[in-house]
């Protein structure tokens, strides 16, 4: 019988000779991993992929001198691996908390900015009275009260307001992360995906307890990254945009990124600008901008009404953007999930072959496992319900891999046929010109022999 040590020698090098395609679909028990060592956890985020998966993909595809782009960057897992590894990394998304949570995840501080935190946090008060609280930092809205007690409402109004008067940027970036993960669970809204009103309670001091607990536990994870030197030297640069629209994208240099790892919006499965209306709102965001940019919500296809084509359209012009940033020849990986809109069941492979067609992107291989497998959030009840019923138990999670078509390699014939130009090979194999030659060889014809 095989020793322990043995046993695990044998299964880490059945692993390394799986295929990258084969390893990815391995990672089926995500609850099994450990996916919030250092900043990974610092704030709630619907549907984000376990970080293992972009860490073995850009190890795989790329070095140091690499740009690793997300486009759809959601609270920056891809991001955070990349500078782990010491690369270069851009992110984009629509959606103004996303791009919050991931530049936080990812700023390193500085020993007087982790300074200033930690007295921000032991210089809390254990609770607000309403003389101390700022009332300008309230939202205008009419149905605030309905979503949050008198005692939740001052004491948020008290921390962004102390929150916005804090001078270095990156602290205040750090300090309203810390404040927007909070703000569902101190509202009556039932959790973070779904919106519905709970009457929770929360008295007084419950917010900031809450708050400074939080504070306290992030800091600890952020000192610990800012003492890597990858990580320090690496930041990513990342911005709200949509990909939609090629005004908001266009400060990337065509041709300029070398991998491209993303999980794009499901259609039909979230509303982000729902689940995270009152962070938008606390914040000072435009909960209706944001509702527009999103691609995929459940609004627009289950309230809506909204065909399938309308998220082919929309994403083509997505593709159109991301096919213009990769540098040619290289690969583009999209983690997507299968869709029920309107009763009917979307195989994503098909769907996204379909939104290639026309771009710069074609699809070169991809594998597929059962959602229910690697995440609970798609462990919905199998009943006759706008949401898809049954056929949620048809859903896959798809790896989908794309190309870069480089056009520089392709030309057309005579027959007006595509096809791949001939290419120089590097280093020439030195031909002997001795007597061994075979007859009618190229050589030995332009030889003479």
């Amino acid at each position: 019988m095989a020793s322990p040590a043995a046993a695990t020698t044998e299964r880490a090098t059945a692993h390394n000779q799986m295929t990258l395609l084969e390893r990815l679909r391995s990672l089926k028990r995500p609850a099994d991993l450990d996916s919030t060592y250092l900043t990974h956890g610092i704030h709630p985020y619907a549907a984000k992929y376990i970080p293992q998966l972009p860490r073995m993909i850009i190890e795989e595809h790329t070095n140091e001198r690499h740009t690793v782009f997300d486009p759809f960057c959601g609270s920056g897992t891809s991001l955070l691996e990349a500078a782990l590894l010491g690369r270069k990394s851009i992110g984009t998304d629509c959606h103004p908390i996303a791009t919050l949570i991931a530049r936080a995840k990812t700023t390193t501080l500085e020993p007087c900015e982790l300074e200033q935190v930690q007295r921000f946090a032991t210089e809390l008060p254990a609770r607000v009275f309403p003389h101390l609280s700022d009332s300008e930092e309230i939202p205008a809205m009419r149905s605030l009260r309905q979503w949050f007690s008198p005692p939740a409402i001052q004491e948020l109004a008290f921390l962004r307001g102390r929150i916005r008067r804090m001078p270095a940027d990156n602290v205040r970036q750090f300090l309203e992360c810390m404040l927007s993960s909070i703000i569902v669970s101190v509202s009556n809204q039932e959790s973070e995906t779904r919106y519905a009103a709970k009457l929770k309670q929360i008295g007084s001091g419950h917010t900031i307890f809450r708050f400074k607990r939080k504070l306290i536990k992030e800091l600890a994870a952020i000192e610990n990254l800012s003492k890597i030197p990858r990580v320090r030297r690496n930041p990513p640069k990342i911005i709200m945009a949509d990909l939609t629209d090629p005004r908001e994208i266009g400060f990337i240099e065509p041709d300029s990124v070398d991998l491209i790892v993303t999980s794009p919006p499901y259609p039909n499965s979230y509303d982000y600008y729902l689940y995270h209306k009152w962070r938008l709102i606390w914040l000072g965001f435009d909960v209706d901008r944001v509702k527009q940019a999103e691609i995929g919500s459940r609004n627009e296809y289950s309230s809506k009404r909204a065909p399938i084509e309308t998220f082919i359209d929309r994403m083509h012009l997505a593709f159109i953007s991301i096919g213009r940033m990769l540098k040619p020849s290289k690969l583009a990986y999209f983690f997507v999930g299968d869709a029920v809109i309107d009763g009917q069941f979307h195989d994503m492979e098909l769907v996204y072959r379909e939104i290639s067609k026309g771009t710069s992107l074609r699809y070169v291989g991809g594998s597929n496992y059962e959602l229910s497998e690697v995440t609970r959030s798609f462990h919905e009840k199998a009943s006759a319900n706008c949401h898809g019923g049954k056929k949620n138990q048809q859903k896959k999670q798809h790896v989908l891999v794309f190309e870069k078509v480089n056009s520089f390699r392709m030309c057309v014939s005579r027959s007006g046929v595509t096809r791949a130009k001939a290419t120089p090979v590097p280093i020439a194999t030195r031909v002997s010109l001795g007597k061994n030659i075979a007859n009618g060889s190229t050589v030995s014809k332009i030889c003479g022999q």
